[in-house]
């Protein structure tokens, strides 16, 4: 199955509803888990290793070998230079929109399998 894009506006949404579930019952943030914790691929700009609000997660990727560069391509919509390139990091949804929080617009996207209906 191909992975699409998730748009910000759509992003927006799932970290609202992540964030009232975490501050709910255990139970609802157990059940918010299973419907939406996936695997998600991360693209962001190359330049971000830098931005210290990702630092640890930035620390991780690089324990795990999971940041891969990659170029950038005319169907990217990261405001970045090409030079800067990108990089791409399987991970699961939750920890996307947990780095998506940090980043500035349109300098990270992120692709799921799921529509999130």
């Amino acid at each position: 199955m191909a992975q699409t894009r998730l748009d910000p506006k759509h992003i927006a949404e799932l970290q609202e509803a992540m964030h009232r579930a975490a501050n709910a019952a255990p139970a609802d943030w157990d059940a918010w888990l299973a419907r939406y914790d996936q695997p998600a691929r991360l693209e962001l700009a190359g330049g971000e290793i830098m931005n210290p609000g990702i630092e640890g997660f930035v620390f991780a990727w690089r324990m795990t070998g999971r940041a891969k560069p990659a170029a950038l391509t005319p169907t990217d919509r990261l405001n970045a230079q090409g030079l800067e390139g990108k990089l791409v990091i399987q991970t699961s949804l939750v920890l996307a929109l947990l780095v998506w929080a940090e980043l500035p617009p349109y300098r990270c996207q992120i692709f799921t399998e799921a529509t999130h209906e």
